[in-house]
């Protein structure tokens, strides 16, 4: 398969998909005063996850894709040291910048947030966040799982003295509730149910990917979508406040 069969229909839903890259390239912010650069990747969609209960749809038919940026410098020109570890961690750049001028990675998937992108009176749907690829989503509104090596470090340090200061007294548990106020008990919300992209003859059929293809390297276009507003060092967040 080439490139032209991974882009046919740009990606028209939110939620998180498990996807390979297709392409890449390197863009600097064209608003005025600013030193920001992005890496750009095109992504084919692979699956969408449905929840606890859907877990992963069926394989996508190919041709689905969707776009992302990762400012990978700041507005004052100054590195986002966050951004470029993400990317390391997703397995998508190593912080080799020569490679950036050949084909993108292939075989590997990543998982990303894709969220509506209203610019210009258009709305585009474009991958918010980037993760390494996972049997599940790991859970955005919450805490990160404890570090392991942080809390051996801690055990190894403070253990002993923390036992002391503690006495051995058992924990606390949780505070009463006021006189009249029964604590309600914290339940997930219902996760949507997977569905399947539509296509100009009905839905795509599942097809069988076994592994992401290497397809031959595409740059994207120069213009590229301005991304929200937020924290300098979230992957996909633009540096600036207005648009390009």
């Amino acid at each position: 398969m080439n490139i032209e069969d991974y882009t046919q229909a740009r990606l028209d839903r939110e939620g998180t998909f498990r996807v390979f890259p297709i392409s890449w390239s390197v863009a600097q912010s064209t608003k005025e005063d600013s030193k920001s650069v992005a890496i750009l990747f095109r992504f084919a969609i692979h699956q969408q996850w449905g929840g606890e209960e859907g877990g992963w749809s069926p394989d996508w038919q190919p041709g689905w894709y969707v776009d992302s940026q990762t400012w990978i410098v700041k507005t004052d020109g100054t590195l986002s040291a966050g951004n470029v570890k993400n990317l390391v961690d997703a397995g998508l750049w190593d912080g080799d910048f020569d490679k950036l001028e050949g084909a993108c990675p292939s075989g590997l998937f990543v998982l990303v947030d894709v969220i509506a992108d209203n610019y210009g009176g258009e709305t585009r749907y474009k991958a918010n966040w980037i993760s390494k690829n996972a049997d599940k989503p790991a859970s955005r509104g919450s805490f990160r799982p404890a570090s392991k090596e942080l809390l051996g470090s801690l055990r190894s340090r403070f253990q002993s003295e923390v036992r002391a200061v503690a006495g051995g007294k058992p924990s606390a548990g949780s505070p009463t509730p006021p006189p009249g106020v029964v604590p309600a008990p914290l339940t997930p919300a219902a996760a949507p149910a997977p569905s399947a992209p539509p296509a100009p003859n009905g839905p795509p059929p599942p097809s069988a990917a076994p592994s992401p293809p290497s397809p031959p390297q595409v740059v994207l276009p120069p213009q590229i979508v301005p991304p929200p507003t937020g924290a300098a060092d979230d992957p996909v967040v633009s540096p600036d406040d207005i648009p390009f």
